[in-house]
């Protein structure tokens, strides 16, 4: 297991399997649009297992976050056409929205506490995430965590995805080593894309990748392995 310590100047967040756990609260979310949308039922391919259920679980949606909603829908509802999976987005976006304001969950154990040692080290901190715009506020304010995070960008604001939106925090902030926390292998990647494009226009910036273990996916050749989030302020360093 690799736990190296790496040298930063800011730390950039994924949310989905990194800050919090939301997939039981919007698998409800979408599967009561499901029932009302398709009262006969629609073919679902479970990416979680339990093939024969009419319903999303969240196990489905685990193997999914990460991805932009367009990829996620049209993998979850492969038969639906284009237009179908469209209107269906937007009416997903919407009961998400509501679910998440009215039942959010918490943040993972041990989170504001780690977030508390990270600014007082003097560590700026970030989020981009590839979800809709307004979900990373509803993450904030559901965990009253506004005031640790300097900034956050995601595909809602920017139309960019998740490679573009770790660069643009990276060059809004000056950040020559940047670290990207992230639970699956999307999100190494692109933190690897977005350092390639950075080290390009200057050799002393890269972004390197913490992989968080406890979330959803596997990562192969983290530059580092993050078993719990209490951990985080052992595995880094300032930048030199």
């Amino acid at each position: 297991m690799n736990n190296k310590t790496i040298p930063t100047d800011g730390i950039i967040f994924d949310v989905d399997g990194t800050l919090w756990d939301s997939t039981s609260i919007v698998a409800d979310a979408w599967n009561k649009i499901l029932r009302r949308e398709f009262p006969e039922g629609v073919h679902i391919h479970h990416p979680g297992g339990n093939s024969d259920s009419p319903l999303l679980s969240a196990d489905d949606l685990k193997k999914e976050f990460g991805k932009p909603l367009e990829d996620i829908i049209a993998d979850l509802l492969p038969e639906l056409s284009v237009q179908q999976q469209e209107d269906l987005m937007e009416k997903w976006y919407l009961a998400e929205d509501e679910a998440l304001e009215e039942h959010a969950p918490a943040a993972f154990t041990g989170l504001e506490e780690t977030l508390k040692v990270l600014r007082d080290q003097n560590y700026p901190l970030y989020i981009v995430s590839n979800c809709q715009a307004g979900y990373i506020e509803t993450f904030l304010a559901a965990t009253s965590l506004e005031d640790y995070f300097e900034d956050h960008l995601c595909p809602g604001d920017t139309d960019l995805l998740k490679a573009d939106n770790i660069r643009l925090i990276a060059e809004k902030h000056n950040l020559k080593k940047a670290v990207y926390i992230g639970d699956i292998q999307n999100d190494c990647n692109a933190a690897r894309e977005a350092g390639k494009v950075l080290a390009a226009a200057d050799p002393r910036a890269g972004i390197s990748f913490i992989w968080a273990a406890y979330g959803f996916g596997e990562v192969d050749a983290p530059d580092s392995v993050l078993m719990d989030i209490r951990e985080l302020p052992e595995l880094i360093r300032p930048a030199e």
